[in-house]
């Protein structure tokens, strides 16, 4: 996993995830929710990546926490964890039903879900700051 891209056909566990560090690109995170490169950067520009994504000049970067909370993956969640290695559809299957019933009670209540991440604007807009 070394380089600016993400490896292909990597079966992401717990310590793949972890060895990330504290962040990570775009690129790298969607391939963890079975998501391509141009997908990808389109749900994290039109806000709809599963992790908050947070622009740094004209990057965009993931943090990787909200990544092993979204999973389930840390020592608070034990029990409801993802299988310590599984394949890449098995990973996007799990993800997708985690997504899903985030983005349901975001829908149902978007004040309270936090779910859901903002729209950002664009540094041309006026910063990064939440729409």
């Amino acid at each position: 996993m070394t380089g600016s891209r993400p490896a292909v056909n990597v079966t992401w566990d717990e310590e793949a995830i972890r060895a990330l560090g504290v962040k990570t690109s775009v690129e790298t995170a969607g391939s963890i929710f079975g998501l391509g490169r141009t997908q990808s950067y389109e749900a994290a520009r039109a806000g709809r990546f599963p992790v908050p994504v947070v622009p740094v000049g004209s990057r965009l970067i993931v943090p990787v926490a909200p990544i092993l909370r979204l999973l389930a993956i840390g020592e608070d969640a034990r029990e409801a964890a993802v299988p310590a290695a599984v394949s890449p559809g098995e990973l996007a299957d799990l993800v997708a039903e985690r997504v899903v019933s985030r983005l349901a009670a975001a829908r149902a209540d978007p004040q309270t879900a936090g779910a859901a991440p903002r729209p950002l604007k664009s540094v041309n807009d006026g910063g990064p700051e939440a729409a």
